[in-house]
């Protein structure tokens, strides 16, 4: 079985991947993690979140990692920069889960919460954040 650190940066390299075909993105707008300031929109973030661990057995323990895939659009008029990062979120998790085990690198993926940030991140510009929650659950 291939290492749990080698596994983790497949996945995460995996997330990027789809997610750069996602219709209403360039593949160059989107990010491994964060970057600052934003000056590419729509873009994409896909960062590293916490990993769970439980037992399996006695002596195997099972690690579940998740990631954050954050959105951010510009657009002067709130609710239609809102709306287009939700629907962007969107249709990232829909196309997530229909490749539900990252062409065999996962048992299973989630997308249990989109996230709206209702905080102004762009510092005075008229940017607006949403994120989307991928949880993995490793083969066993």
């Amino acid at each position: 079985m291939v290492e749990l650190e080698d596994w983790w940066v497949s996945v995460w390299d995996k997330l990027v991947e789809i997610v750069q075909k996602v219709s209403g993105f360039d593949a160059e707008h989107v990010f491994y993690g964060e970057k600052q300031p934003v000056d590419t929109f729509p873009s994409a973030y896909v960062c590293p979140g916490e990993t769970t661990a439980e037992p399996a057995t006695f002596r195997e323990t099972h690690f579940n990692p998740s990631f954050e895939i954050g959105v951010v659009v510009e657009n002067a008029i709130t609710k239609e920069g809102m709306t287009e990062a939700y629907k962007l979120c969107l249709r990232i998790a829909r196309t997530l889960e229909q490749n539900r085990s990252l062409d065999e690198l996962c048992e299973n993926l989630e997308c249990p919460r989109i996230i709206p940030y209702w905080r102004d991140y762009g510092r005075g510009t008229e940017q607006h954040w949403c994120g989307v929650v991928v949880q993995i659950q490793r083969k066993r």
